[in-house]
C-alpha cells in the first residue's frame, strides 16, 4: 500500500505567498520591548525565518535579532509549510521559553515535539522578563502577527484617516461654520469633548485624545505606541519627511491647476532626474538595533 499522499494538495500551494508583519505588543500596563516592525514574505519550501538574540557575528537575511538578554541565540523559527499552506512557528530549544498566546510550546533546552500553527492576531512572545524588565534587555520580546492584512486593510483605513482629518479641522477653525452636536468628538479616555485651543494627540490611525490624557502611554514604551481604541501600533519616532505634492495626492488635489506647470519639463531635465540618486528610506526588513536602548 502507497503511503505517499496525494500530490493535488501540495502542487496547489507549491507556490503559496503569504504576506506577514511582526508588530510589538505594546500593552497598558507592562513595559514593552521596542523594535522596528518586522515586514517579511514567506513562502511555502522557502527558507525558514529564525529569531534570536542579536549578535555583532551572525547577520544573516533570514534571522531576526533582537537585542534581550532573555532570548536565546536560537531561540524560534517561523515559516510557511509547502504540505497545508499554514504558517508554523516551533521553538529552538530556548532556554526562556516560546509562547504562542500564553502558552509555552517547549520546556526549558527543548525543542518543540511538534511545531505549532499560528494565524493572524495571536500573541507571540520570546523568553520572560527579568528582574521586573526595568530595562529594556531584560524584556521579554512580545510581538503581535499580522498575515495579509495589508490588502483589505489599507483602503479603508486610508478612507477613514482622511474623513477623520477633515472632521477635525472643520471642528478646531474657529473661522469655520458652527458644527452640529453630533460631529463633536470626545475624548475615549476622559470622556469630555475635543475643542479649540485643546493640546491634543492625533495618532496616526486619526484617533484623537488630550494630550494630558494620553501622555503616560505615550511615554511608558515610547518611541513605541499601541492605540487604546484600534490597537494599532506606531512608531512615533517615524518619519514626517511629506512634501507639498503627497499631501495634494492624499487629499484628492492633486489636479489643481497650481500643480499644472510642474508637468512642462524638456527632454534635458527629464534626464537630469533619471541621473540623479533617488533618497527614498529602504524598508526595513532586520531589526534596527542602533535605536534600542541598552
Amino acid at each position: 500500500m502507497a503511503t505517499t499522499p496525494t500530490p493535488t494538495p501540495s502542487t496547489a500551494i507549491e507556490h503559496k505567498k503569504v504576506h506577514i508583519k511582526l508588530v510589538p505588543n505594546v500593552g497598558m500596563t507592562n513595559r514593552c520591548f521596542v523594535f522596528d516592525v518586522v515586514d517579511r514574505e514567506l513562502e511555502s519550501g522557502g527558507s525558514v525565518l529564525k529569531l534570536g538574540r542579536y549578535s555583532d557575528r551572525t547577520v544573516v537575511s533570514d534571522r531576526l535579532s533582537f537585542k534581550s538578554k532573555v532570548v536565546s541565540r536560537y531561540h524560534a523559527e517561523i515559516w510557511l509549510s509547502d504540505q497545508d499552506g499554514k504558517i508554523y512557528i516551533r521553538d529552538s530549544g530556548s532556554s526562556s521559553g516560546t509562547f504562542v498566546n500564553h502558552i509555552r510550546l517547549a520546556a526549558a533546552n527543548t525543542e518543540s515535539a511538534t511545531p505549532h500553527q499560528v494565524v493572524d492576531g495571536d500573541l507571540i512572545q520570546l523568553g520572560v522578563d527579568y528582574k521586573g524588565g526595568l530595562e529594556p534587555m531584560y524584556r521579554a520580546v512580545r510581538m503581535r502577527l499580522e498575515v495579509d492584512r495589508r490588502e483589505w486593510q489599507e483602503p479603508a483605513s486610508n478612507t477613514y484617516n482622511l474623513a477623520a482629518f477633515q472632521q477635525l479641522k472643520n471642528q478646531i477653525n474657529t473661522a469655520a461654520a458652527s458644527t452640529s452636536a453630533e460631529e463633536v468628538q470626545e475624548c475615549c479616555i476622559c470622556l469630555y469633548c475635543i475643542a479649540p485651543f485643546q493640546a491634543l494627540f492625533i495618532a496616526p490611525c486619526s484617533h484623537i485624545y488630550h494630550y494630558r490624557c494620553l501622555r503616560p502611554l505615550l511615554t511608558q514604551n515610547y518611541p513605541g505606541f499601541s492605540c487604546p481604541l484600534c490597537r494599532t501600533y506606531s512608531n512615533l519616532e517615524a518619519s514626517v519627511a511629506v512634501e507639498e505634492n503627497e499631501v495634494l495626492q492624499m487629499l484628492g488635489l492633486s489636479n489643481l491647476p497650481t500643480a499644472t506647470t510642474t508637468n512642462t519639463t524638456s527632454e534635458e531635465d527629464e534626464d537630469d532626474l533619471e541621473e540623479a540618486p533617488h533618497n527614498h528610506n529602504r524598508e526595513k526588513t532586520i531589526l534596527d538595533e542602533d535605536t534600542l536602548e541598552v
